[in-house]
């Protein structure tokens, strides 16, 4: 939504770190997106995503009707105002139980206490979650504290989860030393991907070159064994740093942002992430805002074992639309 209001060199800063500048028109961009969210929150489809957008104005600012059709049209973002000038804590505490509401209570307090203050003109934000159940349930009694390697000299124990599949993709892929499994959704355009190194290689050697293009994974069916951690992983982080570096540096200084109010003493001075995901025996639920026993089984025997007692990376992705939904890493 920001991007809807960028003019000049922060525009293009935008455009080149988000790789829009593929893209002919800037139009195209807010179409497009128009047209993945309405793909996207299809009710067609059992498992539940929803997707929220909102401006936040102060009471004493006003927007241009061109943004503001933009964003309501294109993202579904309707403009309320609050009293970020006489009362910011108030009006960070009214955003932050919007989020809330918006995640199901996943999310409660995407903005820390001191993000919004009196200089505060408009807040632009969005949540979104996903919950799914897998195509093949992993079964309750089979769940057992196991050990969980955190790193070869660090051990941890966690709840394992185990179910058998008869039908599972999954690639033993030698060249980036890691197993790749995908355990599917009850509405199998979406998928969850296992990418587990190998126990000789580690995380940080996996995401120096690994690049997540589903259409290269070598993935074949396979009966399968899988015991996967049960987990859940919350993170919260301000990524106007890591955007800085990645070179949208005028958007946080002297921004070029008329395209919201007509004026150029807009900038923003934070963007506010928060994340929370869990994966239990009957699925996955997630959400966004941007904000050992040893247990013996009478499965043993099952096909080929795949067994991610060690840090990972996982995505969730909807092949439907070639849309990654959430992406992460756990490390116990």
């Amino acid at each position: 939504m920001t991007y809807a209001g960028a003019r000049g060199r922060t525009l293009s800063q935008m455009r080149r770190v988000l790789h829009f500048n593929r893209i002919s028109a800037k139009c195209s961009v807010h179409e497009g997106f128009r047209g993945l969210l309405t793909e996207l929150l299809a009710t067609k489809y059992s498992h539940v995503l929803k997707v929220a957008n909102r401006i936040f104005i102060d009471q004493r600012f006003s927007i241009l009707d061109n943004f503001a059709y933009i964003t309501k049209h294109n993202y579904g973002a309707k403009a309320v105002k609050l009293p970020f000038f006489r009362t910011p804590n108030l009006a960070r505490k009214n955003i932050n139980r919007w989020v809330s509401r918006k995640t199901d209570g996943k999310i409660t307090s995407l903005l820390p206490r001191g993000s919004v203050t009196k200089q505060t003109a408009l807040t632009l934000v969005n949540a979104i979650t996903f919950k799914g159940n897998w195509l093949y349930k992993f079964t309750g009694y089979e769940t057992t504290l196991e050990r969980f390697y955190k790193s070869k000299t660090t051990l941890v124990e966690m709840m394992r989860m185990t179910v058998a599949a008869p039908y599972l993709r999954y690639a033993n892929d030698r060249s980036l030393h890691a197993e790749i499994l995908e355990l599917p959704y009850v509405d199998t355009r979406v998928a969850f991907y296992v990418v587990l190194p190998y126990r000789s290689s580690s995380l940080s050697a996996l995401e120096q070159q690994f690049r997540w293009n589903p259409d290269a994974l070598d993935l074949k069916p396979r009966r399968m064994l899988v015991r996967l951690p049960k987990f859940t992983v919350r993170s919260k982080v301000n990524l106007a740093g890591q955007l800085r570096d990645m070179g949208m540096r005028d958007l946080f200084g002297a921004a070029d942002l008329r395209g919201i109010d007509g004026k150029r003493d807009l900038f923003v001075p934070g963007v506010f992430h928060e994340a929370y995901i869990k994966v239990s025996e009957t699925g996955t639920d997630a959400g966004a805002a941007t904000a050992v026993l040893q247990g013996k089984s009478y499965l043993r025997d099952f096909g080929e074992t795949f067994v991610a007692n060690r840090p990972y990376l996982f995505f969730i992705w909807d092949r439907s639309t070639s849309s990654l939904l959430f992406s992460g890493r756990f490390c116990g």
